[in-house]
């Protein structure tokens, strides 16, 4: 089977959580919504997740080791935001310090990143 392109695993990462109930801060993933405990986020207990959790559980189960996760991780991270301090990792800062709104346009930045690069 053909790897799926990084686009369509961050547009499929985004309608994971698109819904706001579905999306969570600090953990990967969560079990009982985003006050619930954390989980793995290709588990099928898992019922929301951060931006990168998101990514994880669309190439499960290989995620987070996988190249294609990695190559899609990279879109989302050229398209955030410099964090306001060099030791923050910026996908988690926007995620665990922003919006649903400002992470859901985070992934039409990446999304179209790499619409690009794959044209």
């Amino acid at each position: 089977m053909a790897e799926r392109p990084a686009a369509e695993i961050l547009r499929a990462a985004k309608h994971r959580i698109s819904d706001p109930d579905r999306w969570t801060q600090c953990a990967f993933a969560r079990t009982g919504g985003d006050g619930g405990n954390p989980i793995g986020p290709s588990s099928g207990s898992a019922d929301c997740w951060c931006a990168r959790g998101a990514i994880y559980a669309e190439v499960a189960p290989s995620a987070p080791s996988s190249p294609l996760a990695r190559e899609a991780e990279g879109f989302l991270r050229d398209a955030a935001p410099p964090p306001p301090h060099d030791e923050a990792e910026p996908i988690a800062y926007l995620n665990d310090e922003g919006t649903h709104d400002e992470v859901l346009d985070l992934f039409d930045r990446a999304i179209a990143l790499a619409g690009a690069e794959q044209t």
